[in-house]
Order: structure tokens, then sequence, then C-alpha cells
């Protein structure tokens, strides 16, 4: 947005196939948006980017899936017990114990209660 500025920790990057790398990302992604520290419109063009690379390296859709889901699952219990966290992790939590998938819209919805 021109405003703020991000870090990608990279502690997790690994030498392995490049769906690996990517579903860690759009993870990541994915979770900026949930915490409204990506607006909508820059998530969209965020996903836009990430689903043109996906396209072009070697890779399966699967794989990256799976990448994903792991990812994401992953990213639960690394913020599971920070304070802040109580706002938008039950969303969070939804989404990564349903149907996540990188290629599918995310569910921005606070409706976890009554799901």
């Amino acid at each position: 947005d021109g405003i703020d500025l991000s870090l990608l920790d990279l502690d997790t990057a690994a030498m392995a196939e490049a769906a690996l790398d990517l579903g860690n990302l759009w993870a990541h992604a994915d979770l900026m948006a949930v915490q409204g520290r990506l607006s909508p419109e820059a998530h969209a063009q965020v996903r836009g980017l990430l689903d043109n690379l996906a396209r072009t390296l070697p890779m399966t859709a699967e794989r990256l899936e799976t990448y994903y889901r792991s990812s994401a699952l992953r990213l639960v219990f690394v913020h599971a017990f920070r304070p802040i966290a109580h706002q938008w992790l039950p969303i969070w939590v939804r989404h990564c114990l349903g149907h996540a998938s990188p290629f599918a819209p995310l569910d921005l919805s606070n409706d976890w209660n009554n799901s």
C-alpha cells in the first residue's frame, strides 16, 4: 500500500520443490488478509501474482495445495497463544479446518461461531 513495509522471514525456506515455498508464501499472504494487515485490494493483487507464478513453475496444483494447507495449519499453532490473535484466530482456524486452498476465495467473515 506504499505505507507499510513487510519483511519475509526466511527461516523455513528450504532447498526443495517450488511448491513448498510458494505454498508457504501464499498461506502467509492469506493470513495477512485475515489479520487485516493486507487490504482486500492488495490481497487480490498478491493472490493474482502468486497464481501467475504457480502457472509458470514446475509443480502440480495438488502439491501446491498440500504445502499451502500444511503451512496454514502450522500458522495456527505459531499464533495460538499470542494475545492479539484472539481477534482473528477463529476465522483462520475455520479456514484451515475447512477446505483451505490457495485456489479458493478466502472467507473473511467472522461467523465462525455459527458455522
